[in-house]
């Protein structure tokens, strides 16, 4: 009974840890308001409030995957990493596994660019506001879908 109650404390820590994360990816993406144009050398353009305002739907979505449940099935943590993109937008790489990653562009036009990264092999996805959470949803939920049979070759052809 005891490794239960072991088991249980883990897992809220885990919650914890992940929702500090989420805290920690939202204030940045409140910092990038007042980031400015020409950040880098060359010509670059802070994300608009648009791209901000999806970065941060998304960040909410994640906060819903974030179950013992889930965690459970998966064995580990999710790792969220953001950055502004030179062009206009948001970048968010989301990693379950270290072999497998979600790449998301947000660009100021609101246009959603999705990339697969399965051991080094990508595959790009071009999606929109309304379908992006769906694709996250099959990234985050199927455990095959880097396979020839992937439930995101389905996807792709209905959104």
């Amino acid at each position: 009974a005891s490794s239960f109650f072991v088991f249980e404390d883990l897992q809220d820590q885990e919650n914890k840890n992940f929702q500090a994360l989420i805290t920690n990816r939202k204030n940045y993406l409140k910092s990038l308001r007042y980031l400015g144009d020409n950040w880098i050398s060359g010509k670059s353009v802070q994300p608009n409030e648009k791209a901000l305002t999806i970065g941060n739907e998304i960040l909410d979505y994640l906060m819903q995957w974030n179950s013992s449940e889930f965690l459970y099935q998966v064995g580990s943590a999710m790792s969220i990493v953001m950055g502004p993109i030179p062009s206009g937008g948001l970048t968010i790489e989301i990693s379950i596994q270290p072999d497998k990653r979600l790449y998301i562009n947000i660009l100021n036009n609101a246009k959603i660019d999705l990339e697969l990264d399965n051991q080094g092999y990508f595959s790009d996805v071009v999606s929109t506001e309304e379908s992006y959470k769906y694709k996250i949803a099959e990234f985050l939920s199927e455990t095959g879908i880097w396979g020839n049979n992937s439930g995101w070759r389905n996807i792709i052809q209905v959104c």
